[in-house]
């Protein structure tokens, strides 16, 4: 398992140190940009722009000597040995010589791998379902915590899309609904995902179950943002009321698979 957790929590290794206690929400965040960007080194004074920006700039040098000296606390436990920070008076960074690291690298290393058709993909699903519990850095919201928190959660619905499509490929149609449901846990209004169980329904004769899951779909879209599903999604779900042939099916699936 990863010895940094990011992902629906904040985690530097185990003991009483892993948490970096007293660095505060600004602190918590330069931690996270320094292990996104490991293994090179960065300007002090642009992680000051960046996370203390509304601080004096002394008072800015304080905060992030005193983030990186609790980092390297956490950083001395023994189950971090392929971590370390490194730095000089101008600059800083994380260096890992694993791939494991952390969990964000983790989910980083599996899109790829997927892309790329190596390795299991029902390893590569239990290893997602593993680490992602949950937003990146939950609760904090710099500019670029948030970006980075969007751009990972789009990169664990991609990966998990790539199985789920693997999954529908070879007739696993249960298991592929199960990838479904578990992202549609993180993003409950991700139309694509939506589409694909509606085709899971048709794939698997479940006429009634395609209805009962685009109206909830459809009131729950109302709900959250007062708006209608997209025209492609509605398209979809009444050619699938159509009762449409195999080979159609097959059709819609590969259309949903071009737009990936």
């Amino acid at each position: 398992m990863p010895g940094a957790k990011f992902l629906g929590t904040f985690q530097i290794g185990v003991g009483k140190y892993s948490r970096c206690p007293g660095i505060g929400v600004a602190g918590r965040e330069c931690v996270a940009y320094l292990f996104q960007n490991a293994n090179r080194l960065l300007d002090r004074d642009d992680i000051i722009d960046k996370f203390w920006e509304r601080d004096d700039r002394s008072d800015g040098k304080s905060a992030l000597n005193s983030t990186t000296s609790r980092l390297r606390r956490a950083l001395a436990a023994p189950s971090l040995p392929n971590i370390e920070m490194l730095s000089d008076k101008w600059s800083l960074g994380i260096f890992m010589d694993t791939p494991d690291a952390s969990d964000t690298a983790i989910l980083a290393g599996t899109y790829r791998q997927l892309k790329e058709g190596q390795g299991d993909v029902r390893e590569h699903y239990r290893k997602l379902v593993a680490i992602y519990n949950g937003g990146f850095i939950p609760g904090h919201v710099n500019r670029w915590t948030i970006f980075e928190r969007e751009r990972l959660l789009g990169l664990f619905v991609r990966s998990c899309l790539l199985i789920v499509d693997q999954l529908i490929q070879e007739g696993e149609y249960s298991h592929a609904a199960e990838g479904c449901r578990i992202i549609l846990v993180h993003d409950p209004l991700r139309e694509s995902v939506h589409r694909r169980m509606l085709l899971l329904h048709a794939l698997r004769g479940e006429g009634q179950k395609i209805r009962q899951h685009f109206e909830r779909f459809e009131n729950f879209v109302w709900a959250e943002c007062h708006a209608k599903p997209t025209r492609r999604t509605r398209s979809l779900y009444d050619a699938l009321c159509a009762d449409p042939s195999e080979h159609a099916l097959d059709g819609f699936f590969q259309a949903e698979v071009s737009a990936r």
